[in-house]
């Protein structure tokens, strides 16, 4: 096997394991950049695009949280793209479009 091809792999794993420590300690900026890193790499891993999902909602919330909806919605609309929509994450989406609405 091509020794890049191993780095690469290595590589991909080191930052999969960042992300994951980095979203178990809600540093959700931090692990959707560590996430995204491997998600534009090919070939891309369904586990890592869920994670990424998942970051980018609970990044959404943070957001939300701070009653800064329009950046909500935009984390909520990246998450997405990564995985099928959840209830949570829908329901969220909907609130800070009503928040955006109540301003």
């Amino acid at each position: 096997m091509n020794k890049e091809v191993v780095k690469l792999g290595e590589k991909k794993e080191i930052k999969m394991l960042m992300g994951t420590i980095l979203m178990n300690k809600k540093q959700f900026k931090e692990a959707i950049d560590c996430f995204t890193e491997i998600v534009n790499q090919r070939p891309v891993l369904e586990n890592v695009k869920v994670k990424l999902s998942f970051c980018l909602e609970q990044y959404g919330n943070y957001f939300h949280q701070k009653k800064q909806y329009s950046e909500a919605i935009k984390c909520y609309q990246e998450a997405v793209k990564y995985d099928r929509p959840r209830n949570s994450l829908l329901n969220s989406q909907g609130l800070a479009y009503q928040n955006i609405n109540n301003l």
